[in-house]
């Protein structure tokens, strides 16, 4: 399987927003439009201009970064959210 393959499957276990924003942020993808709205706010992009722009910039880190990435996310994906990681005794 290939990394892109594999992060695309983190992708989809996120199951908090704090991980898909941190992982947002790391590849410097955008979160919300460039120009304000109406109401004087940037507007969100669509999921699928985030999701593309995040598959792109991934592909184009270097083989160890893209391993070290997908790393990180699975195992922020196994941790529980929220801080409760604690294990009982």
């Amino acid at each position: 399987m290939s990394q892109t393959s594999k992060l695309m499957e983190e992708i989809n276990k996120i199951k908090d927003p704090e991980t898909f924003i941190g992982l947002a942020t790391l590849l410097g993808v955008r979160l919300v439009g460039e120009e304000k709205d109406e109401n004087d706010k940037f507007p969100p992009r669509d999921f699928v201009d985030i999701y593309c722009d995040l598959i792109e910039k991934f592909d184009g880190l270097s083989r160890n970064k893209r391993k070290e990435i997908n790393q990180l996310l699975r195992k922020a994906n196994k941790e529980k959210p929220y801080g409760n990681n604690t294990q009982n005794s």
